[in-house]
């Protein structure tokens, strides 16, 4: 649902699901933007960095967040939590 909210955030235009010919249309330019969106609209970089203070176990956030695992990890490393947690840390 993020995903496709996120795909008219960005003004990203509507387009059929398959050509003419029964292929899917795929454009991964769109497809990265409106995934990189989506996660950070699930999880802000604060709420990223958050879950690395709390030294939650990135399974254990994305279940509270309500979101897959890979897409907690994504956001863990997108937002740059890890590295930031890791400077105030020895």
């Amino acid at each position: 649902m993020a995903h496709e909210l996120s795909h008219a955030i960005l003004g990203h235009p509507a387009s059929e699901l398959t050509d003419a010919s029964g292929g899917r249309h795929y454009n991964k330019t769109l497809e990265d933007e409106a995934a990189c969106l989506s996660g950070v609209l699930l999880v802000p970089k604060a709420a990223a960095i958050a879950v690395v203070a709390s030294n939650k176990h990135p399974l254990v956030a994305a279940n509270e967040f309500n979101i897959s695992l890979q897409m907690m990890t994504m956001r863990l490393n997108q937002s740059g939590a890890k590295r930031i947690m890791s400077y105030g840390r020895t």
